[in-house]
């Protein structure tokens, strides 16, 4: 059966090292009832999560992949759907048992990842997550140790709902065609009991998107259209948070003390 080649206006790259596939299916939790896989593609990761004997189901854009995957994949359980309009509640409501643990594992596009990400730590029956993004993408959600100046939107979310460790750089190399950028692949598991609960993520989503928009500006100036100034100077003073500091020297509790006292 011949693969489809990739198409460039996608962003697909097909991952073939055996090394790296090898990484993310080890990170199968133990304790996952389900398996999500978004944009399987030619199914290099598809094959081996088909054989971990627990329910999996893969979202897939490009029809032309459904006869390759059909060879691992049963009926109904490959879905046609773009990563970003998929209504993530229903497709996982009709696929798996209510409270089922699932984890999700992806070969994320690059232009897509930011936001699908975002999109992803809102979900609250996803437990774990195995995904590859493109190294910028991978160090603004889990920046190096020693990294000045890391936060942002992504870091926030991230690691208000999730513990996450980074388990593999990745080269242009092992996918074909190669892309110009570098890879990481991160490993997420949820945090049971998040500072941030999960019930307030749009409204901590909002917060930290215009906390970090202008990152270099002070905190009082970026905040004060959304709080007031006077409140909002207020609470930075009574937090021992001087107002003159910039949103990018915080560090992610001040991040968390400063949203529970502005909402």
């Amino acid at each position: 059966m011949k693969t489809p080649r990739p198409k460039k206006s996608w962003g697909q790259h097909f991952l073939q090292d055996r090394f790296v596939i090898d990484r993310i299916i080890n990170d199968c939790p133990k304790d996952s009832q389900g398996i999500l896989e978004i944009g399987p593609g030619a199914g290099a990761l598809t094959a081996p999560l088909s054989k971990l004997g627990k329910p999996l189901v893969a979202l897939e854009k490009d029809p032309r992949f459904a006869q390759v995957l059909s060879s691992h994949l049963g009926e109904g359980q490959l879905i046609p759907g773009c990563a970003l309009e998929c209504d993530y509640d229903k497709l996982i409501a009709a696929s798996f048992e209510k409270g089922e643990r699932i984890w999700v594992v992806s070969n994320l596009p690059y232009q897509i990842a930011g936001p699908l990400t975002a999109r992803l730590f809102s979900l609250p029956q996803v437990s774990a997550m195995t995904l590859m993004v493109q190294k910028e993408v991978g160090e603004k959600i889990h920046p190096p140790e020693g990294t000045k100046n890391r936060a942002s939107r992504l870091w926030a979310l991230g690691q208000n709902y999730f513990h996450i460790k980074k388990l593999a750089s990745v080269s242009p190399k092992a996918f074909f065609p190669a892309p110009k950028v570098e890879s990481v692949v991160l490993s997420f598991r949820r945090r049971p009991s998040p500072s941030i609960p999960l019930r307030e993520f749009q409204k901590f989503q909002k917060f930290v998107g215009l906390l970090f928009a202008h990152k270099r500006k002070q905190i009082l100036s970026v905040l004060s259209p959304l709080y007031g100034r006077g409140p909002t100077s207020k609470i930075l003073e009574e937090g021992g948070i001087p107002t003159t500091l910039r949103a990018e020297a915080l560090n992610l509790q001040r991040v968390q003390t400063l949203f529970k006292s502005l909402s």
